[in-house]
């Protein structure tokens, strides 16, 4: 029996050297060509759809001016040096962010050069998003339906608001780092393994977010269970989470004054969770469910919450249970990546933006049947619906931001550059989100910048959603003081 096995398998060892040396395969060029021509068609597409998209929306935005905390920071930027970069006391601790703005500061470019770098990081991502839809398997045109979803997903404040390049300069990084850590765990190399943790490195030098890759890299190998037995012993996994507790130890070292985030009250928490619960789901139902549950729309509003609440659920455990595992570890990332502008921030869609990629790539890959693929299609139009909208908004911020400053330049001529004006309930953020920054921040810096003097004195009667560095006076202190500012058509924006 051994002898046969063995002359079976030399048999077999034989016809298999000869398959592979025989030109049969070189003899079949045509099935190559048509599987790359099956490929390059959806490609071709990818690359024409991301031109298209990101060239509308960079030209759409091009010519608005610096928004709110862009001029705050680059004020701050104009006293510092590189050293200064990299101080722990200064909160928040990002150093690329502040050597961008160094730069920036230096170079004195136009707000239209300033936002070139968040566009490219933004096409970057578009291109991760790609590769990671192959890397799940995706055929091209999945990996095409991916990035339609990605560039579908509301990302206008991100990418108008130069300040914001941290959250982009994370996404980039993050992603990049996602797909070396995949490659690496499927195929352990000392460059893939370097790669992942030199990207998740620079990450946390963009936004301290970032730190919720370690999550990532725990849940990736929890989930798939091909990639846990290497991950569990391999250095570069370890490192990962080693320069995460190291920079966890090192924020925590910091007095609270110099924190840029705490954790916020329960009531907060509570608040943000129905928000980054819905943060995919279509906005005009969304809002709905918010105000519902703010109690504006009485009983209609909580029963309407509580169903798309549940339907979201629904939804979540449907791909959940339709999808490959490696999928369902890119969910439970989405899961960890919300978990700290939950608990320490305003959750608001812009802190959605990685969240999104990665969903884009499960919702690509796990649509099998019609149902389910015009579902998808249905969410990614409300989705594109909603990036329109918030591009709208943004062009209004910037509009709003040219409106202030001629106003304040008419007045400053008519008083004299030595006069103190009066400026009352400038608009501080715009939008149905309420996140489209305009003057919560920024605004004596901008007059200044632009050139009309020194004196103001910028008060405001109403809450922001945000923090702000404007005083809050009561209605009647403001109603004593005589508005050297006429804000007339800008109320209804205000408002």
């Amino acid at each position: 029996m051994a002898m046969v096995s063995a002359g079976v398998s030399g048999e077999g060892a034989r016809g298999a050297a000869n398959r592979t040396t025989e030109p049969p395969l070189e003899a079949e060029p045509h099935e190559l060509s048509i599987q790359q021509a099956a490929g390059s068609g959806p490609r071709r597409l990818a690359i024409a759809l991301t031109v298209a998209v990101v060239g509308a929306h960079y030209a759409a935005v091009a010519d608005l001016p610096f928004l709110s905390e862009d001029y705050t920071v680059l004020a701050a930027a104009a006293s510092m040096d590189v050293g200064a970069c990299f101080e722990l006391s200064r909160p928040p601790l990002r150093p690329l962010h502040d050597l961008f703005f160094l730069a920036l500061q230096r170079a004195d470019l136009a707000p239209w050069l300033a936002r070139v770098p968040g566009y490219f990081m933004y096409v970057l991502c578009a291109a991760l998003v790609w590769r990671l839809a192959a890397m799940l398997g995706a055929a091209p045109r999945r990996q095409l339906a991916a990035l339609a979803l990605f560039l579908a997903y509301p990302a206008a404040v991100s990418l108008s608001w130069v300040a914001a390049v941290s959250t982009l300069g994370r996404t980039t990084f993050l992603l990049l780092a996602l797909c070396a850590l995949l490659t690496h765990l499927r195929q352990p190399r000392a460059t893939t393994g370097a790669t992942a943790v030199a990207s998740f490195v620079l990450a946390l030098a963009w936004h301290q977010g970032a730190v919720a890759f370690a999550a990532w890299a725990l849940a990736l190998p929890a989930c798939d269970r091909s990639l846990r037995r290497r991950a569990w012993t391999d250095p570069w996994v370890w490192s990962i989470a080693l320069v995460a507790i190291g920079y966890a130890a090192l924020l925590a070292m910091l007095s609270p004054s110099e924190r840029h985030h705490g954790v916020k009250q329960l009531g907060a928490i509570l608040a943000n969770v129905p928000r980054a619960a819905l943060a995919f789901a279509p906005e005009q139902a969304r809002w709905i469910a918010i105000d519902g549950l703010r109690g504006k729309l009485d009983l209609f509003g909580v029963a309407f919450a509580v169903a798309l609440l549940g339907a979201t659920l629904w939804a979540a455990a449907w791909v959940w249970r339709h999808t490959q595992t490696l999928a369902r570890a890119l969910l439970v990332c989405v899961g960890c990546d919300f978990i700290l502008p939950v608990l320490a921030t305003g959750f608001v869609m812009r802190y959605a933006g990685l969240g999104s990629a990665l969903v884009a790539v499960v919702l690509a890959t796990c649509a099998r049947t019609r149902v389910a693929i015009g579902a998808i299609s249905l969410l990614g139009l409300t989705w594109a619906l909603a990036h329109a909208r918030e591009l709208r908004d943004v062009r209004t911020a910037g509009a709003t931001v040219d409106a202030i400053v001629h106003a304040t330049d008419v007045a400053r001529q008519a008083a004299g550059p030595d006069a103190l004006l009066h400026i009352i309930d400038p608009p501080g953020l715009i939008g149905r989100e309420r996140d489209v920054p305009v003057f919560n921040w920024g605004l004596t810096q901008a007059l200044r910048r632009s050139g009309l003097g020194e004196r103001y004195w910028v008060v405001r009667t109403v809450d922001y959603v945000t923090s702000s560095d404007i005083e809050k006076v009561t209605p009647a202190a403001a109603a004593a003081l005589t508005p050297s500012v006429d804000w007339h058509g800008l109320r209804a924006v205000r408002e």
